[in-house]
């Protein structure tokens, strides 16, 4: 090889290479170590957006969102309330006779009855949940005409825990026929003193289509001898015996008859 004319040895030639390759070997460390590296100095990445709350779905707990109605409530949630329960007209007012058939309802659901329509009775009449006990066999749908009936379960309610006493016609103390007779006077209806004549004075329907408010009638050796009023779910507000209370029972055997107010 020559250079400027000149003849350059090998040797001379090896010498150059070698420099040049470790001037470039050294070069690219130096400048690795003179740039940030960006692993020692991360750039902060920008937040990630917060994740967006999840949307209410239809499985939410029932009755949950529904105002509470109580006595004084007006709109057409209330009269939505009235066509639920049956029997009232649905217009739109929260009166005594819808607290009646609320009261009622929730007695015969085993919900506080208390006549305030909150989330569980919501549930309730949604359907959407079982009665604290399971009776839902014989369990009451409230027919047009029986609001009267949930009067009178309503107000049956209103003397639970008074005692039994032979003869007696209320306030304070009651007999069977003359607990049935109060109550019904209360809500405007007059009936006889005895459950024989009540009874008699009751229009007869068939077993198996009890409404609220029915009377239960037991007879012995033919002869009618005692009677409640029909609560819903097999059961009745009764004075029956002394030494007792005004209470709701279960009706307690097969063998009765039904008899229809009003």
């Amino acid at each position: 090889m020559r250079a400027r004319g000149r003849h350059v040895k090998p040797s001379r030639l090896r010498h150059i290479s070698y420099t040049a390759g470790l001037s470039t070997a050294v070069a690219f460390p130096l400048t690795a170590l003179t740039a940030p590296s960006a692993s020692a100095h991360p750039v902060p990445s920008a937040p990630s957006p917060a994740a967006a709350p999840p949307a209410p779905t239809a499985t939410a707990t029932a009755g949950v969102g529904l105002p509470t109605l109580r006595s004084g409530s007006r709109g057409a949630t209330v009269a939505d309330l009235q066509r639920r329960l049956g029997g009232l007209t649905d217009d739109g007012i929260f009166g005594s006779r819808t607290r009646a058939a609320v009261v009622s309802f929730q007695s015969a659901r085993g919900l506080v009855a208390d006549g305030i329509v909150g989330p569980r009775t919501w549930a309730a009449l949604d359907g959407r949940v079982a009665a604290r006990a399971s009776r839902s066999a014989d369990r009451v749908v409230a027919a047009p005409g029986s609001s009267l009936g949930a009067a009178a379960v309503a107000e049956a309610a209103r003397h639970a825990g008074k005692p039994y006493r032979y003869g007696a016609t209320g306030p304070s103390s009651f007999d069977c026929s003359g607990f049935v007779q109060y109550v019904y006077a209360r809500l405007g209806v007059s009936l006889p003193r005895t459950s024989r004549a009540q009874a008699a004075a009751a229009r007869p329907v068939p077993r198996g289509s009890e409404q609220l408010g029915d009377l239960i009638i037991f007879r012995t050796n033919g002869v009618v001898s005692h009677l409640g009023i029909y609560a819903g779910d097999g059961t009745m507000w009764v004075a029956r015996r002394t030494g007792t209370t005004v209470t709701r029972q279960r009706i307690y055997t097969s063998s009765y008859t039904v008899g229809r107010v009003g």
